[in-house]
Formats: C-alpha cells, sequence, structure tokens
C-alpha cells in the first residue's frame, strides 16, 4: 500500500483528476502481487474576486489585462499568482448608449432679455451649464436666463459613460429702440404701431 498526498491548483489536473477526493488503483506487478496506489488529492479552490461594475460608451474601449472589451459582458482576469495559485478579476462591463447634441440656434431678444434656453432633451442624462451666472437654474435642459449683457453658455450633458457638449450663444439687443408705424387700412387709419428692439 501506498499513499501519496498532493496538491493542485483549480483548473489543473494530475494523472486525469480535477476534483479535490482520494483516488485508489491496484496495480499487479510483474511477480503477480497486488499493490494498492492512493492518491489524496487536494484541490485549490479558484481564487476569484469581483470588482465593481465598469461602464463604457458604445464606441469606446476598456482594457482588461490585455484584452480589449468593447462589448457588455463579465471578463475575467488572471492577475497571477497569489501563493502557488493564479487568482482572478471578474469584470463586469455595460455598455451605455452614445448620443450627441446638436448645435442650437443663438438665442436673441431685447435687453432685459429673460427667456427659457433649451438643448436636446437626452432621457436619464444629468446637464451642466458653464457659466452659471443669470441662469434660474443650471441641471436642466431647459433652463430659464435673465440678463441684460451676451453670454456664452458651455452645456455638458453625461449619460452613464457617454458625454457630449455643446454652446449656447445668448444675444442681447440694448434697446429698446422704438420705432412708431402708421398702420392704415384701407382708406381707414388704425393707428400707431410701436415696434420695440429692432
Amino acid at each position: 500500500f501506498v499513499a501519496t498526498y498532493d496538491t493542485i491548483c483549480w483548473g489543473e489536473s494530475l494523472s486525469g483528476f480535477t476534483e479535490t477526493g482520494v483516488y485508489t488503483d491496484s496495480l499487479t506487478t510483474i511477480t503477480g502481487c497486488d499493490s494498492v496506489m492512493q492518491l489524496n488529492l487536494y484541490v485549490y479552490q479558484k481564487i476569484e474576486s469581483r470588482l465593481e461594475n465598469a461602464r463604457i460608451c458604445a464606441g469606446d474601449t476598456l482594457w482588461v489585462g490585455n484584452v480589449p472589451v468593447t462589448e457588455a459582458g463579465d471578463y475575467e482576469l488572471n492577475m497571477g499568482a497569489v501563493g502557488q495559485c493564479d487568482s482572478f478579476v471578474v469584470v463586469s462591463v455595460a455598455v451605455d448608449p452614445l448620443f450627441t447634441l446638436s448645435d442650437p440656434d443663438p438665442f436673441v431678444g431685447c435687453s432685459p432679455l429673460e427667456m427659457q434656453l433649451e438643448v436636446d432633451s437626452i432621457p436619464g442624462a444629468d446637464y451642466q451649464w458653464k457659466p452659471t451666472a443669470y441662469l434660474m437654474s443650471a441641471d436642466t435642459y431647459t433652463p430659464w436666463v435673465r440678463t441684460t449683457k451676451d453670454v456664452s453658455y458651455s452645456v455638458i450633458v453625461r449619460r452613464g459613460a457617454c458625454v457630449d457638449s455643446t454652446t449656447v450663444e445668448v444675444k442681447v439687443s440694448q434697446g429698446p429702440v422704438i420705432e412708431s408705424v402708421d398702420v392704415i387700412e384701407g382708406n381707414e387709419y388704425i393707428g400707431p404701431v410701436y415696434v420695440v428692439c429692432v
């Protein structure tokens, strides 16, 4: 009777065995005697940890080790030996849909200008307007502005890992410039009409 003790790492095999256990084999020697071989095998469990979910924007690439990742899924990364066995990290990747903001026309009005600005509505996105001067809110796609000066706003929009930006121009006419226009309909005098800020 011969007993041996051995260990292997997860994913390896010894004499064709891959799981922890006691394996016996009877052998007959050339002299006709039986001999029992016993293998006491211990398999170290897979050393695996899970990272926080990673997010990328559609079209971007995340490198997991030396593997370029562009699609959603779980990716295993061999981190090398811990003790005598390799350790693994699982990276769960999500891909956010890409969006593109359009460039809005300038917003134009008379001083004091008070109007609602607007950029594209992206569901689930966060908006950040800079500078925040003259805005009543800087975290929406439709903030109100009240100003007597021209302002150029940068709008940064984030949804998940995707980011886009655009510029919004606010042009203020420094009137009021008032012009009077007489309106005559047929032979009847209707009266003056005032056009402000032309």
